[in-house]
């Protein structure tokens, strides 16, 4: 799942295409407007039944001053 995202290129929205809705999206506006509940439940729902699940966090979007030693 894809979390927070800003804005995609004409090619990476294509492709991501390709996968939904096997990866989730939850674009960084819907993120912001929608409570913490629903975004919850959509997060639950994506993952539902999975065996195991992998995730990374892209630190760039910490802020600084919880993680100083990243730039972006």
């Amino acid at each position: 799942m894809l979390t927070g995202i800003r804005q995609f290129t004409e090619n990476e929205a294509k492709a991501l295409k390709g996968y939904q809705p096997h990866i989730g999206v939850i674009m960084g506006s819907e993120f912001a407007s929608a409570s913490l509940e629903n975004m919850i439940d959509k997060i639950i729902k994506q993952f539902s039944g999975l065996k195991y699940l992998y995730f990374s966090i892209d630190l760039d979007g910490i802020n600084p001053s919880c993680a100083p030693a990243v730039e972006s």
